[in-house]
């Protein structure tokens, strides 16, 4: 089985876009998997016996793949996750909060667990690194395909967030979401995620005319969501993505140029000719209109925060900022000092607060790891690194401004770093081969 992978790969056959690979398709099978995904998607809200359906089957998931993790040899970036989202239960205060911290704890082991199980079920497969951007394809397109029954009337078990406030008579696109936030967020990355990987799409025209489809419905989306946050990733992520394109030819830079300027050029007139829009990007209300627009203004919507969990952190000592003192303990600290239970809106300082210096620096080491090792996707000149690339920059952007990829960001993300992991096992593996039978190191091609 090596012998056989290791001259696939050395002879170019697990390479995306060339040939013999595939554009995107979805098998009647996983058709009826997305299908079944979002009926329990949209139960979700639903509360048994005091217990959420979305609490109970995905704690039953990640328990699954913390399984799954058992008599495998796990790389040093999984085992750095693992133990990154085990910290969450170890703080000061322990154990005031422990349902808060056993939820962060869960949520922290999404991602490390997904992109192990990817790189593991796909990394001996000669096409594990197309089938992989392929899965992430799949699952951007059911995000944005999932709010289509929504748009069209059905109503959602989840509260409605009504834009009244701007001045508009209707409801924010949350789909299947339960927050504006982590609605625009996520819709942002599956469009992104759509954008840069669209030369799968290019086999045939219907494929051309799903990818118009979901582009035009993922700007939607994100634009219904009425965030700025996600107005700022969508925009910033759709430039790059458009002018770098996985690669830095002229024509496609400058094709991409142009169309980045048609965006920014249509961004400005929707801005000057939309009181809403003004509303929303300035902070202010139909009841609010006298609010200007500036750089102040907007850095005040997220720094006062950031200074209550400074300040926080100095109140509480040394020792609880060390190992954290709790989501749960932060929330209260807030909800003394601003009426509100909530955090920093920064990811930072929201990992310190929860897990402490300790936590942060196991989160930053995993991710040194992480990228370190799927990082030769960055050298193949294909559509996976495009999405690699945009996908990165989405992530890091949502860590610097609010609280990091959302849960179904990540899970787009997982398998486009699991195949630049994919590719370099395969690559090693064809140096082994090559070695062995003693033609001298061979490298796989992309």
């Amino acid at each position: 089985m090596n012998s056989n992978l290791a001259d696939a790969v050395s002879s170019g056959e697990s390479s995306i876009g060339g040939r013999g690979a595939k554009g995107f398709y979805a098998t009647k099978g996983e058709i009826l998997f997305f299908l079944l995904l979002w009926g329990l998607l949209f139960i979700e809200p639903i509360t048994i016996e005091g217990i959420k359906i979305s609490q109970a089957w995905k704690t039953v998931l990640t328990l699954g793949l913390l399984v799954y993790l058992l008599g495998r040899r796990i790389p040093i970036w999984g085992f750095l996750g693992v133990v990154f989202a085990g910290k969450f239960l170890f703080y000061a205060g322990f154990p005031y909060g422990l349902l808060r911290a056993s939820a962060d704890f869960m949520g922290a082991l999404v991602f490390p667990l997904l992109t192990f199980f990817f790189y593991n079920r796909f990394r001996r497969r000669v096409d594990g690194a197309y089938q992989l951007q392929r899965i992430s394809l799949l699952i951007s397109a059911f995000i944005l395909l999932s709010s289509i029954p929504f748009l069209l009337g059905l109503d959602s078990l989840n509260p409605e967030t009504l834009l009244e406030r701007y001045g508009l008579e209707q409801r924010a696109t949350k789909g299947i979401f339960y927050q504006i936030a982590v609605s625009s967020q996520t819709y942002a990355a599956a469009t992104l995620s759509i954008v840069a990987g669209s030369r799968l799409f290019t086999q045939r025209t219907r494929s051309r005319l799903l990818l118009l489809l979901l582009v035009i419905l993922g700007t939607y989306l994100v634009y219904g969501s009425f965030t700025r946050t996600g107005w700022a990733v969508y925009g910033v992520g759709l430039i790059f993505a458009l002018v770098y394109g996985g690669s830095i030819k002229g024509k496609r830079v400058l094709g991409g140029l142009a169309a980045a300027l048609a965006l920014i050029l249509i961004a400005a007139f929707v801005y000057k000719t939309n009181q809403a829009v003004q509303l929303r990007v300035k902070g202010g209300a139909t009841y609010r209109q006298s609010v200007e627009l500036s750089a102040e203004r907007l850095l005040s919507a997220r720094l006062p925060f950031i200074a209550t969990a400074v300040d926080n952190l100095k109140e509480e000592g040394f020792g609880p900022t060390l190992i954290g003192y709790g989501s749960q303990h932060g929330m209260d600290l807030f909800e003394r000092k601003t009426g509100m239970a909530i955090v920093s809106h920064n990811r930072t300082m929201e990992l310190v607060e929860a897990s402490g210096l300790v936590g942060l620096l196991l989160y930053l080491t995993f991710l040194y790891f992480l990228f370190r090792a799927s990082r030769p996707v960055v050298g193949c000149p294909i559509a996976l690194k495009s999405q690699y690339l945009t996908l990165g920059l989405v992530f890091l952007m949502l860590y610097a401004t609010s609280h990091g990829m959302p849960l179904w960001g990540e899970v787009v993300f997982a398998p486009i770093v699991s195949a630049g992991l994919v590719l370099r096992y395969q690559r090693r593996l064809s140096s082994k081969e090559a070695a062995r039978i003693g033609h001298g190191a061979l490298s796989a091609r992309c």
